[in-house]
């Protein structure tokens, strides 16, 4: 379109533009998100398989009275420590990300930037 001899650029063609761009955020937030929650399922099968041996062994520490079952003991709760701290940060992320997700969609709403944005179907349990 031209106005005095400036070319102008379409509205619509600028709302498609904020459209995509938007959705192309909402997209990588969302798989960020699927990442978190997949390394924390993971995270978190890992350390209940910890805390069962590390019963189990303890068990057989009281039983036994097997010195060697000690270090498996202190071992398998360094590792759960560890775990649970991971799990900690990644609850951490997934808290920014989800801080991140609102003001994506309130900035959108609020400039006027309107259609579908991804967003990561999400197991509640897992923040």
């Amino acid at each position: 379109m031209r106005l005095f001899g400036f070319r102008v650029r379409d509205p619509q063609r600028d709302r498609d533009t904020d459209l995509k761009r938007f959705q192309r955020l909402s997209a990588d937030l969302a798989d960020l998100v699927k990442g978190i929650e997949a390394e924390s399922a993971g995270l978190q099968a890992r350390r209940q398989r910890a805390a069962d041996d590390a019963a189990f062994s303890l068990e057989a520490l009281e039983n036994d009275g097997k010195g060697g079952m000690s270090s498996r003991v202190n071992e398998l709760t360094g590792m759960m420590t560890r775990y649970s701290e991971r799990i900690a940060s990644l609850q951490s992320q997934m808290a920014f990300m989800d801080d991140l997700r609102r003001r994506t969609e309130s900035f959108a709403k609020e400039n006027g930037i309107r259609g579908p944005m991804p967003t990561a179907d999400r197991d509640e349990s897992l923040v």
